[in-house]
């Protein structure tokens, strides 16, 4: 188990009448999740405000601890290309990282979120390469050829014990994960902070591969 484990700030409505076998990846009533959604967002919303608040010097110097880990994590899988995002609400910001790895010839792509769909798609990107505001300001590129990682670094809101998460606002990475042939190897990118005990997960919901947080990949007993 993590060892920073926190708790949600209010339970969601209803969520106390769940039947225990809910807590797994079985599809549930509608009532249910739509209770399970509602506590999502809002849960999502506070932790996104506490993201943002941290001081400049922590996010600094969390962003390139985490660079150091994932590079030692890609190094070991060895796989390719990789699949990076561009940090908004407080994300983990592993640009130095991408530069560093285009520089040295590694495959590197960059999402793009279909337009009025809630779904990604991932291009090549190289440096030098230019990038230009999308939707949401969000800058994005898509220029290049369109590629299927096999390494995708995924920004969180929150992870539980069980390696599910709740996404950020974006809510495109279960879908895309879900739609792809073969999956890749996910890497959840956060906070200590951001473990929770439970996301309630539900029938759709990815799990991810891997998480690391400041403190390296997290490691559960």
């Amino acid at each position: 188990m993590a060892d920073n484990e926190h708790q949600f700030a209010s339970p969601p409505c209803f969520m106390h009448e769940i039947d225990s076998a809910y807590f797994g990846t079985v599809h549930v009533q509608t009532q249910q999740e739509i209770d399970v959604v509602r506590w999502r967002n809002a849960e999502r919303e506070r932790i996104i405000g506490l993201c943002k608040s941290l001081p400049r010097q922590h996010q600094q110097e969390a962003s390139r601890s985490i660079c150091l880990s994932i590079n030692l994590v890609v190094g070991e899988i060895q796989k390719g290309p990789v699949g990076f995002f561009w940090p908004i609400d407080g994300q983990i910001n592993l640009i130095s990282l991408m530069k560093e790895m285009s520089l040295e010839s590694l495959e590197v792509a960059l999402p793009k979120k279909r337009r009025n769909q809630a779904e990604v798609c991932f291009y090549r990107w190289n440096i030098g390469d230019s990038l230009f505001v999308g939707e949401e300001g969000v800058p994005v590129y898509c220029e290049g050829d369109q590629v299927f990682p096999q390494i995708v670094l995924v920004p969180i809101a929150a992870f539980d014990n069980d390696r599910f998460f709740i996404e950020g606002k974006e809510k495109v990475y279960n879908k895309y994960l879900r739609n792809i042939d073969q999956k890749p190897y996910v890497i959840g990118v956060g906070y200590n902070f951001q473990n929770i005990k439970t996301i309630y997960p539900q029938y759709d919901d990815i799990q991810l591969d891997l998480v690391v947080t400041e403190s390296g990949p997290v490691v559960w007993e």
